[in-house]
């Protein structure tokens, strides 16, 4: 995902995670830039983003404004963000040039594709270490990269 946000320039990054032990995670990755500054994938002057964790929903919109828009990259759960208005996601839809959903096999569910619709025609990544579901649903899109668990197990 940090190689992805830096590769692409990605203006304004929503992350979307299934719970608070992934976001706290996550977000971490992205404050820090994980290691991409230690093997030199970016510069050692390059800047850290400026990251938004969403803990809460907000009642007051223009807070919700202002949080997303001092965020270079806000991290949340899907529980927070089905907590939110319509025309707050709205606006994050608006505001975001990229998602990225972690964790995507949970998307067919109906609370998280309530969510995703919102970002129709948006550059939505969807990570998964797992992209077969138990129920045999199909996830949308392409797969970009497939790395065997045996592969990894290997190295």
């Amino acid at each position: 995902m940090l190689a992805v946000l830096i590769a692409n320039q990605c203006q304004k990054l929503l992350v979307i995670v299934p719970s608070d032990a992934l976001r706290t995670q996550i977000a971490e990755k992205f404050i820090t830039l994980g290691l991409l500054k230690e093997f030199g994938i970016v510069g050692s002057a390059a800047s850290y983003p400026a990251v938004g964790i969403m803990r809460q929903s907000f009642a007051d919109p223009a807070e919700f404004e202002q949080f997303v828009r001092q965020s270079n990259v806000v991290v949340a759960t899907m529980a927070i963000l089905q907590t939110l208005s319509p025309a707050q996601l709205k606006h994050l839809a608006t505001e975001c040039s990229h998602v990225f959903i972690d964790e995507a096999h949970h998307v067919k569910a109906t609370s998280w594709q309530y969510v995703k619709d919102h970002f129709d025609g948006r550059k939505v990544l969807q990570f998964t270490a797992t992209p077969f579901r138990n129920d045999g649903q199909r996830l949308e899109g392409n797969i970009l990269f497939n790395f065997p668990l045996s592969e990894a197990q290997r190295q």
